[in-house]
């Protein structure tokens, strides 16, 4: 979060967000995470960090105003740019420690909104998204995320992991996808694997779910992941108690 709303005026000024300044002034630390992130094949780490919040972007999330209750979490995990989104805070709250970006997004972290992402509503092609984020953790999740040799144009202030292949890729065989996870079933998957029960909020578990973003409209479903399946295993995973899935 950012701990200094001067700087973060200043940088956007130009986006006239009085409501982005407001937002991310509220101080929150961010812990390292490097025992779940950047480690292959060694047994990794709890997230000795207390309560986790993942927010995922579905439309779900606005059946019920859970935004005091995400607030009240000590660790909370966004996606992409819905932290750039404001007036949704009654349903997701606005307390972010953790944004989890993937390889459609990791070009616009300090750059611009990448022309191949039209269709997202939200944010417009050639607008500068989320340059002035500069005390989160970002976490770029991906299959392969040897892809990013550096951290390119995400700011210098951030802390910045990546998920390692084969971390991402075990997602898949633990739970019989038939095609590659998305970013949030990986990054929750990896927690699971590492004892840390998540708490999730706007992830879908019914066929009947949309595929929708609860804060704009986005392109349909490209084929690339399997959805109604990831559903099933998110319903599943809550079944067992292994997390728990407000909705």
């Amino acid at each position: 979060m950012i701990s200094n709303t001067k700087i973060l005026h200043e940088l956007l000024v130009d986006f006239d967000r009085q409501d982005l300044i407001d937002r991310f002034s509220q101080q929150t630390s961010t812990r390292p995470i490097s025992g779940i992130i950047n480690q292959d094949d060694q047994k990794l780490s709890p997230w000795q960090i207390g309560r986790v919040a993942i927010v995922g972007n579905g439309g779900v999330i606005k059946k019920k105003k859970w935004g005091t209750l995400i607030d009240s979490f000590d660790r909370v995990v966004r996606f992409n740019h819905a932290i750039m989104v404001g007036g949704f805070e009654e349903y997701a709250g606005m307390k972010t420690t953790d944004l989890v970006i993937n390889c459609h997004f990791h070009g616009g972290i300090g750059d611009t909104f990448a022309s191949s992402n039209k269709g997202f509503t939200s944010v417009k092609p050639g607008e500068r998204w989320v340059e002035g984020l500069r005390d989160l953790n970002v976490i770029y999740v991906n299959s392969d995320p040897q892809n990013v040799a550096d951290r390119g144009r995400i700011p210098e202030a951030c802390t910045y992991f990546k998920m390692s292949g084969p971390c991402f890729h075990k997602a898949r065989s633990e739970f019989g996808l038939p095609k590659p996870p998305t970013v949030g079933f990986a990054m929750v998957a990896c927690l699971v694997r590492n004892n840390v029960k998540p708490h999730l909020f706007g992830f879908s578990t019914e066929a009947s779910d949309l595929w929708d973003h609860y804060f704009e409209g986005r392109p349909p479903p490209s084929g690339c992941h399997a959805n109604d399946y990831e559903k099933a295993v998110v319903a599943k995973l809550h079944e067992l108690r292994k997390i728990t899935v407000y909705r």
